[in-house]
């Protein structure tokens, strides 16, 4: 064994994933920018139907206005809207006593394998699986094996700094995809 890690995930943890999925990584950048470009196709189709039906005059002008002002509303709190959706699922799956994340795990990493260990299950799985390793700012490493499903390393699971230097040298090895995020 490499590498062994004691990972505890809290609530915070996994919504500052589901943050960093929707905002920073690459498939939530173009799932961004498909989502405004469509709303933004289908504000536009509204302004000119309202301008080409009442008319180039004082109302319909104002009716695009506010047009524009949904949109923009719609671009700013769409991020708010989908964290407060998120925040949603857990507290009720916490009702019904299965979390949508794994609170406390043991990851070894081996040179052609690492091993998950919860309470529940064992997972063992090979390198070649994992599409892209994350690691920010703080410490905290992303090893995605789709595009909204990772194994999290908390940052609090390194014991030292060089620790998690040595960790991501060594994961540089074993995966093609590693990006550094700033995540401020």
């Amino acid at each position: 064994m490499l590498f062994s890690f004691d990972v505890t995930t809290k609530e915070k943890d996994y919504l500052d994933f589901n943050k960093f999925v929707l905002t920073k990584s690459p498939y939530g950048k173009k799932q961004n920018l498909s989502i405004k470009i469509i709303f933004g196709i289908i504000f536009i189709f509204l302004i000119i139907c309202t301008l080409i039906n009442d008319g180039f005059g004082l109302p319909s002008i104002i009716e695009s206005v506010v047009y524009v002002v949904f949109y923009l509303l719609f671009i700013f709190l769409f991020p708010k809207f989908v964290m407060l959706t998120v925040k949603a699922q857990i507290k009720s799956a916490a009702k019904t006593n299965k979390p949508l994340y794994t609170p406390h795990a043991t990851i070894e990493f081996y040179d052609g394998e690492f091993i998950e260990r919860t309470p529940e299950t064992t997972s063992t799985v090979k390198y070649t699986t994992i599409e892209c390793v994350c690691v920010l700012e703080d410490n905290t490493v992303y090893m995605f094996y789709n595009k909204l499903i990772a194994y999290i390393i908390t940052g609090n699971s390194f014991a030292t700094a060089e620790q998690f230097v040595e960790f991501v040298e060594f994961i540089k090895t074993k995966v093609k995809n590693v990006e550094f995020f700033d995540c401020k």
